[in-house]
């Protein structure tokens, strides 16, 4: 096989490698809705990042969000997108962010 020929389809399977670690990344993170037929939805609170977020906030209280990001090494956009649920997540006068509980709804 011609060299061109075979580094360009070596260049093709780890782009092809990157996509399926990519597809399987938003997987992990927002479930599939059956999209894929192999993966059942799970459930946001206990799955993927959401989940990461949701352990590491119980075991360390309160933290303020590059404190979350550095620790648990999720992007710091993941962590944004994820604390922007109020259903589970609040933040302090002193912009650390810790779970709701049933005092803070009211």
């Amino acid at each position: 096989m011609d060299q061109d020929v075979q580094n360009i389809l070596e260049k093709l399977e780890a782009k092809m490698r990157a996509l399926k670690q990519a597809r399987e990344t938003l997987l992990e993170q927002f479930g599939d809705n059956g999209a894929s037929g192999t993966h059942p939805r799970r459930h946001p609170q206990k799955s993927g990042r959401r989940g990461e977020a949701i352990k590491f906030l119980k075991e360390h209280g309160p933290t303020k969000t590059g404190e979350i990001v550095k620790q648990t090494k999720i992007p710091a956009g993941t962590i944004g997108y994820l604390l922007r649920d109020k259903s589970i997540f609040v933040r302090d006068a002193q912009g650390r962010w810790s779970l709701k509980t049933a005092e803070d709804n009211g």
